[in-house]
């Protein structure tokens, strides 16, 4: 007498839930590209243009999280912090990145960290780097390279950065140092025997 009830009761269930999957959806999606993080602006993305073609692929680029995971589409380079799930010891590492970027570093601390990291490029986004920009060009070996409304691209060359420290951090040769490390590894200071 009701056998046709079942099957309309099935189909009304499977409608009710197709529809409200269907505007769940909808709505992830809305949000999500509104999000911040999903967002590349016209001034990133002629920032992203113009480090793509400076760095080569062998450089690496200093960025917040958010903006290394961002670059890395667009940037054949590697990256300090790049997708948390492929860099090593990411919380660590971002946590001692913020603090380049909160600015609360010693420019010896910069040189030391950036050193460390084996960093050519700084990318600025003042949104997440506000304390760290005007101390920057005052640093030894880091110079801007680029920069529009919004973002700064710096430089860093180890080399001119020698100033600040006596004596410097950068091993001497290798023939100087005999039976120290191998030449041109690392940047650690060479010990006398």
């Amino acid at each position: 007498r009701f056998a046709w009830t079942r099957p309309v009761l099935v189909a009304a269930l499977v409608l009710v839930s197709s529809l409200g999957s269907g505007i769940w959806l909808a709505k992830i999606c809305r949000n999500l590209a509104n999000l911040p993080e999903h967002y590349v602006a016209p001034a990133e993305f002629e920032a992203y243009g113009w480090l793509g073609e400076h760095a080569e692929r062998s450089h690496v680029i200093l960025s917040t999280l958010d903006d290394g995971n961002r670059m890395a589409k667009y940037i054949s380079a590697r990256f300090v912090l790049g997708h948390g799930a492929v860099t090593p010891h990411v919380d660590e590492l971002s946590r001692r990145v913020e603090r380049f970027y909160s600015g609360t570093m010693s420019p010896r601390e910069v040189i030391v960290l950036l050193d460390e990291l084996h960093v050519r490029w700084i990318y600025l986004d003042p949104a997440a780097s506000s304390g760290v920009t005007p101390h920057l060009p005052d640093i030894p070996g880091i110079k801007l390279r680029y920069a529009n409304n919004s973002v700064s691209v710096f430089s860093y060359s180890p080399r001119d950065a020698t100033s600040l420290f006596d004596p410097p951090l950068l091993p001497r040769p290798a023939e100087e140092v005999a039976g120290v490390g191998v030449a041109g590894v690392g940047r650690g200071r060479a010990e006398d025997d």
